[in-house]
């Protein structure tokens, strides 16, 4: 069974569950199944994502990344987790020698995406 698949079988047994404490906000498995299938969805429609395709997440450790990463592995792509402490210069490094074809990027990390995105420019950017 792989990461994807057991996300989505917890999903199963503990739908309104919580899955994700965040200081006092607790979020169900429901809810994270609901955003991580919006990723899922945008990955293979927008972006046109294929199994085996790279998508990058570049963000704190948020709620938003666990949706990200499981809509991500349930697309089929291989995630390439970026540290939310790597500089512009770091970052673009792992992006273009990991052939990424879309990066998630938190809202802190906006401003040093922007200025990755000019330079690879076949790089989708998708800010959370």
């Amino acid at each position: 069974m792989d990461l994807a698949n057991a996300f989505v079988d917890s999903v199963r047994r503990h739908l309104d569950k919580t899955a994700i404490y965040w200081g006092e906000t607790q979020i169900s498995y429901k809810d994270v199944f609901a955003q991580s299938e919006w990723v899922k969805r945008r990955l293979m429609d927008v972006d046109g994502i294929l199994p085996g395709d790279r998508v990058a997440i570049w963000m704190q450790n948020t709620p938003e990344f666990v949706s990200v990463l499981f809509g991500a592995l349930r697309a089929g792509a291989v995630v390439v987790p970026l540290n939310h402490f790597l500089t512009s210069s770091e970052a673009m490094f792992i992006l273009q020698d990991s052939g990424a074809k879309v990066v998630f990027v938190g809202d802190s990390l906006r401003k040093a995406a922007v200025n990755v995105g000019k330079e690879l420019i076949d790089l989708r950017l998708c800010f959370l």
